[in-house]
């Protein structure tokens, strides 16, 4: 009877260093994951959409303008960037679908928000540059975001509830 707790042992002792094994190779592996993606420097691509960069300074960018508030606690970065990937599957389609905004409009909408905000254009541009991004990148941000509405609103538009 001796000898079998000793084979019981050892096959114990063999199941718990495969389980430590296992743990040690996908703790490691994950390790170098996030290294991976901490090695990407600013300029470098984040992701390739259909051909399209998403650049690590527009991840960053746009990723800083959730600064200071919860978004951020809420939203990891990687997250983020599934999103930023969503909207330009989304802009992509709304291209072929023939749908753009005008700049004037943008320029327009965002001089509402500077009034309704009681900000001047200069302080606006201060409050980007503190978060990484410029006054035009900011326009672009806008004109996006209405594209991506209009397709949604067109697609759905068509849509009938029997």
């Amino acid at each position: 009877m001796a000898k079998k707790k000793i084979k019981i042992n050892k096959t114990i002792l063999a199941i718990i260093l495969i389980i430590i094994a296992l743990v040690i190779v996908l703790n490691l592996s994950n390790i170098l994951d996030n290294v991976g993606s901490a090695i990407k420097k600013d300029g470098e691509s984040a992701a390739i959409v259909n051909g399209e960069k998403v650049s690590m300074d527009e991840l960053n960018s746009r990723y800083a303008l959730l600064t200071g508030s919860s978004a951020q606690q809420l939203i990891s970065k990687d997250d983020f960037l599934d999103q930023l990937i969503e909207e330009k599957l989304l802009i992509q389609e709304a291209d072929k679908a023939g749908i753009d905004v005008d700049d004037e409009v943008v320029e327009d909408y965002i001089e509402q928000l500077m009034e309704e905000s009681l900000i001047t254009k200069e302080q606006l541009e201060i409050q980007l540059e503190t978060a990484g991004m410029s006054f035009k990148e900011f326009g672009e941000y806008y004109k996006n975001n209405m594209i991506v509405r209009l397709f949604l609103n067109n697609s759905f538009n068509n849509i009938e509830v029997n």
